[in-house]
């Protein structure tokens, strides 16, 4: 199996000694447009993390205070319900899913009619 070796003298030769070439400095204008977008990038992340503390500082309050505003979200409102620390919403019960339930909620409704099942 051949192997690739390059060829050190023939790439130097090429060179001919000179450095590559680099880009231009940026312009006045160039430094000023640079420093503007690292500007409008820090305020941007500053506006951010303020809006997301600012929520997370409304959503405990909420949580800690009135909970049932949660429920009052639509569709995802028991999410956040239920990360505050509250039990599943009387419309999501779980009791039937209990040991003490279970049997009369999952049957078998063939036996209850006498089908093939039935013993």
């Amino acid at each position: 199996m051949a192997t690739f070796e390059p060829n050190i003298d023939a790439l130097l030769a090429k060179l001919d000694g000179t450095p590559p070439s680099l880009p231009p400095p940026l312009s006045h204008h160039g430094e000023q447009a640079a420093k503007r977008s690292k500007l409008f990038a820090l305020s941007f992340l500053w506006n951010s993390s303020a809006l997301i503390l600012l929520v997370a500082i409304v959503v405990g309050l909420v949580g800690s205070l009135q909970p049932s505003l949660f429920l009052k979200i639509p569709c995802v409102g028991f999410v956040p319900w239920m990360l505050s620390g509250h039990p599943l919403p009387p419309d999501m019960d779980e009791t039937p899913l209990t040991a003490q339930y279970f049997h009369t909620y999952v049957t078998d409704s063939r036996r209850k009619e006498g089908g093939r099942h039935a013993p």
